[in-house]
Order: C-alpha cells, then structure tokens, then sequence
C-alpha cells in the first residue's frame, strides 16, 4: 500500500529520514557523506519538498520504498528513489506514474553509482528514447 508523504505521521517520517540517510550513505561509499548531513533539512523543511507527491510503499507498517519529489513553480524533480529491493521500488513506480498531474514534467538524476536508480531507468524507455541527460513527460 502507498501513500503520500503528507499521510506519515512524525514516527514514520523519522523512518523515512533514516531509510534516506542509509541509502544515501550506501550510494555514497566511494565518496563518503558527511556525517553532519540534516536529513529532515533536505526534505521535509525544505520549502520546495511535494509532500502531495512524494510518496512512500509502506508494508506491514515498515517504509519499503520511496519517491521523493520537490517542485518550482510548475516543475518537479524526483529528489531520490529507494526501496528495500527493485521489485518493491519499481511496483511503487507504477503506483507513481498513476497519481501524478498529467502532462506534468519531472526532472531526475539516474546516478550508475546508484543501483536502484538505475534499475528504474531501465525499467521504463526513456533511456531509448531520449539522449543521457534526460526530461520525462508524464502523458
């Protein structure tokens, strides 16, 4: 089941932060992460945070996957993706494409140093369709 991260209550946010600090730590090896890095900073006090459609897979009340979104004006960005495994992610995935304003556009980065990210741009075309640098359009 999914839902958006304005439905999480305070302990599932701090789930949420601690689920972004292990993956990002974990994408982050080569080049290690501060320690000093304010998570809930990064999102949830961010001004430019969605919390309508970022949202999160929760399984037997664990978060086991999310899509974290920010927007400006009229733009969004996918800030980071995540999941206890690519199936998990990836079904969340196709929950997200569902829920978001049609014809909107989402930026995001795909980092190959980040296995499930890249698990999710080879789940759908774009990486055939479009050049590296990529713009997805949401129909």
């Amino acid at each position: 089941m999914f839902f958006n991260v304005a439905q999480l209550d305070d302990n599932q946010q701090q789930q949420l932060l601690q689920k972004l600090k292990q993956y990002y730590e974990n994408v982050h090896q080569i080049n290690p992460a501060s320690p000093n890095i304010n998570y809930r900073r990064w999102t949830f006090d961010d001004s430019s945070f969605d919390e309508q459609h970022s949202i999160v897979r929760v399984d037997n009340h664990h978060i086991t996957a999310a899509i974290l979104v920010f927007e400006d004006g009229q733009n969004y960005e996918m800030g980071w993706t995540f999941g206890d495994n690519n199936k998990i992610l990836l079904a969340l995935w196709q929950s997200f494409q569902s829920i978001f304003p049609e014809k909107s556009l989402i930026s995001g980065e795909f980092d190959d140093t980040d296995r499930q990210a890249m698990a999710v741009y080879q789940e759908f075309d774009w990486h055939e369709t479009m050049p590296c640098q990529l713009t997805m359009l949401w129909h």
